[in-house]
């Protein structure tokens, strides 16, 4: 006999994101890919493969998760949704380190397995490859540091703001479809970042089957400045690869410009639109112009020269940028220089060496326009008691010559791409901004036990199962965009102030999964646009399911900069995340992690504890599933039990 919906039981679970990331998850085969590469003792009561899952899982739910597995596990139900997990209590730090043990010699082999997959599961393109270098950095004193070279060492040096820390480099690569991180390592923190390029391609090649994907011909690797040197040019080459990236301009570079200016060549419009300038006017926007030539780059082993393109492009919006920089740096200087003509003869300027020395320190500092400018002290002995003077020139000629070429750099391409137009080549490289999209959201607030920074080996192990997690978000995105894209039909009231749109963060995404809108609504309006939403997700297609809405229960955490206390006499560490400086890479991946504060609290273990800059994919707040007691209610929710494991038990009245 039929019943209504009102005369069915329900029981309620919060099961945040899980809904969505569990199911890509299998898709990917992590759980299966693990316990093949790290099988466990037949005794042992959970695979590794399922304390990866869990680990990536809670990484996407709760900011606190590494930091109390139990408490994330009790409080989104693991142990209804994983058959074989019997309590929240067995996911302890032992089987999580030893997970991180296990995993570090396998790293490479698994994270190239779960790569391959996905692009054959997700029809991922992987023509087009960014890559990019980035220091980690942590404080500690990490006395069991490794003496073996095949394992990252935490080395002193200057990150790119200048300070001088402890640090990993990290080295990525994304596709420029979706975003996607689809290879990565961590290597010492002296690593230099030029040299790392091609043996970390060569790697992804080897363990992500990469020639069985698509010709290497048709790949393009896309870098910024650090990445085109006439080694690793002449390394792309020779594999066949093509190549985009930025370099620095030489003096032989201006030269070159100049000879193929007064030659006849004149500059040519790039058409190329920023994404953010299409709703200006075209007079407000940026102005591209190119002058390419191409040139023979000679191995010197084989013999072989290969033609390699030039484009020297302008950017009306970067040579406004250089000029008023330069007009800002001489004003400054000629201020200092002239405040410090009324200091000579005077306190401790009162020799030619102190005058200079001091002009140096002051006004030119390491100003780019110093160069402009030359000082003389002249001695007048006829004035014994003000004998010196301070006179400055400013060479005029040079400002103009540089302001000539204000806002031009040169892009190098080899390879299939050297044949490109000029147009196509700019276009690539301005695609390079959209990796960072993809790691922006892991800029996060979290909570980390001690046991995932024990050592250098769990560092890296950890930052793993976190690339896993940063692809599993970057996945659902992509796939929700393509289904939104295929039925031109928006999401409604999704973005602030009821606006909707077709390209949906992850952040909004898991939080429509929360309480079904972004301002507060009332629940019949949640009920109406949660449903709404799951139709346009391709694999809940045809199911209509009633979400209770949570409201706005957010389960944030403040920053905070010292510890706070967990547990009497229990090792505890707490990490702090946020977003304290800007990108010290421009473009490619270098937000993937940022400066998080770490100290112990209680731990006999507190020399080992650091500090870091380490990705966290955002969490998402509950989800609600009201699920039918009575089996022949099931069906219409068969697909998400079937993605979620096993049927939920009945819950107590809360």
């Amino acid at each position: 006999m039929n019943k209504t919906l009102s005369e069915i039981e329900f029981e309620t679970r919060t099961i945040g994101p899980l809904v969505l990331t569990t199911p890509f998850l299998r898709r990917l085969g992590l759980r299966e890919t693990i316990n093949r590469l790290c099988p466990v003792a037949e005794q042992a009561d959970f695979d590794y493969g399922l304390v990866a899952e869990l680990v990536v899982q809670c990484r996407l739910t709760d900011p606190r998760a590494l930091y109390d597995m139990p408490g994330w596990a009790a409080q989104y139900e693991i142990a209804a949704l994983y058959p074989d997990v019997d309590e929240a209590n067995q996911l302890n730090d032992d089987r999580v380190g030893r997970l991180l043990d296990a995993l570090y010699e396998r790293r490479a082999m698994l994270w190239g397995e779960v790569i391959a997959r996905a692009a054959r599961a997700y029809a991922i393109d992987l023509s087009r490859l960014h890559a990019d270098t980035m220091p980690i950095k942590f404080v500690g004193l990490f006395a069991d540091q490794p003496v073996d070279d095949t394992v990252p060492r935490l080395e002193p040096g200057y990150n790119p703001q200048g300070e001088w820390v402890q640090q990993l480099k990290l080295f990525a690569l994304a596709a420029g479809d979706g975003r996607l991180p689809v290879w990565f390592d961590a290597l010492s923190g002296g690593t230099g970042d030029s040299p790392t390029y091609v043996p970390q391609f060569e790697a992804f090649c080897q363990h992500a089957q990469l020639a069985t994907l698509l010709p290497l011909k048709e790949v393009i690797v896309i870098g910024d400045r650090k990445m085109p040197t006439v080694d690793n040019q002449l390394a792309w080459l020779r594999l066949g690869v093509s190549y985009i990236g930025p370099t620095t301009m030489q003096d032989s570079h201006r030269q070159a410009l100049r000879m193929l200016l007064d030659e006849g060549q004149s500059w040519t419009a790039l058409p190329y639109i920023a994404g953010r300038e299409t709703d200006k006017d075209k007079d407000d926007r940026t102005v591209y112009r190119g002058v390419g030539h191409t040139v023979a780059l000679t191995d010197a082993d084989t013999g072989v020269a290969y033609p390699v393109r030039h484009l020297y492009v302008s950017s009306s919006a970067l040579a406004q940028h250089e000029a008023q920089r330069r007009q800002a740096e001489m004003s400054a200087i000629e201020a200092e220089i002239q405040r410090m003509q009324g200091l000579v003869n005077k306190y401790d300027y009162k020799s030619p060496e102190i005058i200079v020395r001091r002009v140096q320190e002051k006004a030119f500092k390491k100003r780019a326009a110093r160069h402009y400018f030359d000082i003389q002290v002249v001695e007048h002995a006829e004035r014994p008691a003000a004998p010196y003077a301070l006179q400055y020139t400013i060479d005029h000629e040079c400002v103009e010559s540089d302001a000539a070429l204000d806002g031009v750099y040169l892009l190098v391409a080899g390879g299939p791409a050297a044949h490109w137009d000029d147009a196509s080549l700019l276009q690539e490289s301005k695609g390079q901004y959209k990796v960072e999209h993809c790691f922006r959201l892991t800029n996060q607030l979290f909570l980390c036990g001690p046991v995932f920074l024990k050592n250098s080996q769990r560092i890296v192990s950890l930052i793993l199962l976190i690339m896993v997690g940063c692809l599993v978000a970057g996945l659902i995105e992509r796939q929700i965009r393509r289904a939104l894209a295929e039925r031109h039909e928006p999401i409604h009231g999704l973005m602030p102030e009821g606006r909707d749109t077709l390209k949906p963060t992850v952040a909004r995404i898991l939080r429509a999964f929360a309480d079904g809108c972004d301002r507060p609504s009332s629940e019949a309006l949640c009920r109406e646009r949660q449903p709404h939403f799951l139709k346009r997700v391709d694999w809940f297609d045809e199911l209509a399911i009633r979400i209770q809405p949570l409201g706005f229960l957010l389960d944030a955490i403040r920053h905070e900069v010292v510890p706070i206390p967990i547990e009497v006499d229990a090792a505890h560490g707490q990490h702090r995340l946020s977003t304290l400086d800007p990108p010290a890479h421009a473009r490619a991946l270098h937000p993937v992690f940022n400066e998080m504060a770490t100290c112990p609290l209680d731990d006999p273990g507190s020399d080992r504890i650091a500090r870091g800059e380490i990705l966290i994919v955002t969490h998402a707040m509950g989800i609600v599933f009201e699920i039918p007691a009575e089996f022949g209610e099931l069906f219409p929710f068969f697909a998400p039990q079937r993605a979620l494991g096993t049927h939920l038990p009945k819950p107590c009245d809360d």
